[in-house]
Parts: structure tokens; C-alpha cells; sequence
């Protein structure tokens, strides 16, 4: 599900030739074998909604989710990125990865190397419950809503399915104090 419509090309001062920053639009993950690494590949990853390049592709801006995903791997044309991943407030390392198959370009959101270990008990240990139900095959209504934040940084909240919107509240609490 996605939450946000892009604001992409934005300048944001710089050099002559500017430098831009572009944020994606807010999507939603309902964790799988895959994103637990419980897959036969043990994979650790999960591909991003098409949905995501759908609705920037019919942004105002008229930019698509290649050209904004294109600022992530440069002109060295790269294949994969790392990335920070926000959860729970600490920062954990991932990768985006980029994947040319048929004529189609996709992207993965992935943790799946030992440097990531963290990322993985981190995902664990707050989606705890979608970990379980996952491993016995069971559904849930557990999902991680990703935002993107700029750059190569994504916020992560975990929340159920139905709350995407409704628990934001909790990040905009003033102070008891």
C-alpha cells in the first residue's frame, strides 16, 4: 500500500550542476518467508512494490522510479547501495539492490549478508510475533511501512494492518515534561 505521493527533483543547493534530493513515496510490507530469510534461499529481503514506481510515475513531476532510483546507484551504475534503515530509533545497516531481468527492472530491499546480522535480529525481535506466524505458515496482519526519509535512509514503523496512519501520532508526541 503506498501512503505519500513523491516530491522529487527538488534542488537543494549545491554545485553547478545542483544537487538533488528526491524522496519516494511512503509504502507498506507484509512480512514473508522471504523477509525472515525462512525461504530456501534464506534470502532476507523483499522487492519493492510496484505499486511505488506506478505512483511516481504519475506524479505532477512526471519522473519515474527509475530516474529517482537512479540517484541512489549514481553514474557508476551500480547494482547495490547500502542503506540505513530506521527502527525503533537505531540505525541499522541494509542494502537496496537493483535487479535487470527481462527487459524489467525491479528493486530489493535486502539484509541478508553477515554485516547485516543486526538488521536481521532487529526485525525479529520487533516483528516478533509476524515471525512466528510466518515460520508456521499462519497469516497475520503485521506490516513494516517504510519511509523514505532522503538520501539512502528509511524510516521503518511496524505496525498492524489498518494502522498505518492512525499510530503516526506516536512519533509527534510533545514531552511529558
Amino acid at each position: 500500500m503506498i501512503y505519500t505521493r513523491a516530491y522529487v527533483g527538488m534542488p537543494v543547493g549545491g554545485s553547478e550542476f545542483g544537487n538533488w534530493w528526491s524522496v519516494l513515496p511512503a509504502f507498506s510490507v507484509k512480512p514473508s518467508l522471504a523477509f525472515f530469510g525462512l525461504d530456501k534461499q534464506k534470502a532476507h529481503c523483499f522487492t519493492v512494490p510496484k505499486e511505488v514506481g506506478k505512483a511516481i510515475g504519475e506524479s505532477d513531476y512526471g519522473i519515474s522510479w527509475a530516474e529517482v532510483i537512479d540517484n541512489f546507484f549514481g553514474p557508476e551504475s551500480a547494482t547495490k547501495v547500502p542503506i540505513t534503515l530506521l527502527i525503533n530509533g537505531r540505525k541499522y545497516k541494509a542494502s537496496l539492490r537493483q535487479i535487470n531481468q527481462k527487459n524489467r527492472t525491479s528493486y530489493q530491499f535486502e539484509w541478508k549478508a553477515e554485516e547485516f546480522q543486526t538488521t536481521r535480529e532487529a526485525f525479529r525481535l520487533y516483528m516478533n510475533t509476524a515471525f512466528h506466524e510466518v515460520l508456521q505458515r499462519r497469516d497475520h496482519k503485521s506490516i513494516a511501512v517504510f519511509h523514505h526519509l532522503g538520501e539512502h535512509t528509511f524510516l521503518v514503523r511496524i505496525c498492524q494492518e489498518g494502522e498505518e496512519i492512525s499510530n503516526f501520532d506516536y512519533f509527534f508526541r510533545e514531552d511529558d515534561h
